[in-house]
């Protein structure tokens, strides 16, 4: 007997978690998802051909350290019904981390060096200053 049931197809329930990252600290909570991320969450779909073609990936805040919370969210699913054939959940990913960024002194090689009675502040030069 034909019941409201019969022939319908519900969406897969996923939750995508990402994978463990790491970045330097650019000042940003932003992470760019390589390759590898998005193979990783299309993994998770569990559907041969279907993939995660695009996520936003963001940390918990903008500050260097580990044990970082990563979450994802807005994932883009190709799968031939642009991504409703699955009720996508996010996981926070608590095992990344932000390093810290490596401070670098440009120096004054090949550089015209101000006049010993003057300082340089940032990129001016201030003559005569008072110590």
């Amino acid at each position: 007997a034909f019941t409201a049931t019969n022939g319908v197809i519900l969406p897969k329930a996923v939750t995508l978690a990402p994978q463990a990252v790491s970045k330097t600290y650019d000042g940003s909570t932003h992470f760019a998802a390589t390759n590898s991320d998005l193979a990783a969450l299309t993994t998770q779909l569990g559907i041969a051909g279907d993939m995660v073609t695009g996520v936003t990936l963001t940390y918990d805040t903008k500050n260097a350290g580990t044990n970082k919370s990563l979450t994802a969210s807005n994932a883009i699913i190709s799968d031939g019904n642009n991504g409703s054939n699955y009720a996508i959940s996010y996981q926070n990913n608590t095992a990344s981390e932000i390093t810290r960024a490596t401070l670098c002194e440009k120096g004054l090689i090949g550089r015209k060096l101000p006049p010993v009675n003057s300082i340089l502040v940032g990129h001016r030069e201030i003559a005569n200053p008072i110590f």
